[in-house]
């Protein structure tokens, strides 16, 4: 979330949280995935079973991959 996008006011206003709160709400993609992975599931009206074991590691490994591309975009300005 950089300035001038829409959600940017978020990072402000949340940055008295302690840092180990922080990473997995909003600052950290790959922290993100664990957090937000069992929100959603459990939202969207499943029940705990065996499959959310292997979906976090999943999303996780998906995230990984667009923060390494989206890193490689931001360092060769493309």
């Amino acid at each position: 979330m950089q300035e001038g996008m829409v959600l940017a006011f978020i990072p402000r206003l949340l940055a008295p949280l302690p840092r180990l709160l922080r990473k997995p709400l909003f600052e950290c993609l790959i922290c993100m995935s664990s957090f937000w992975t069992i929100v959603i599931w459990f939202g969207a009206g499943n029940m705990l079973s065996w499959r959310l074991v292997f979906i976090i590691p999943a999303v996780a490994g998906l995230n990984t991959l667009a923060d390494a591309f989206l890193g490689f975009i931001r360092e060769y300005r493309i």
